[in-house]
């Protein structure tokens, strides 16, 4: 009962904490997603098209892939 307390208290704050940094990607990613379209708003394309690999890079460094069905 002991070594089980123990294992879960020491791995709680990795798991809470891992949260928080998927969090924070997707409102860094959310940002650049907005500059893009009100890049995009102001035909500013070429401007708007590297802000989307910019953020598709973050995805794939922060999240990694994901496959959706």
């Amino acid at each position: 009962m002991k070594c089980l307390c123990f294992v879960f208290l020491f791995w709680v704050p990795f798991l809470v904490s891992s949260q928080s940094v998927d969090s924070l990607a997707i409102k860094e990613i959310d940002s650049l997603i907005l500059v893009s379209k009100m890049l995009t708003d102001r035909q500013s394309f070429d401007k708007a098209l590297e802000i989307n690999i910019l953020a598709e890079k973050l995805i794939l460094k922060r999240l990694g892939k994901v496959l959706v069905l």
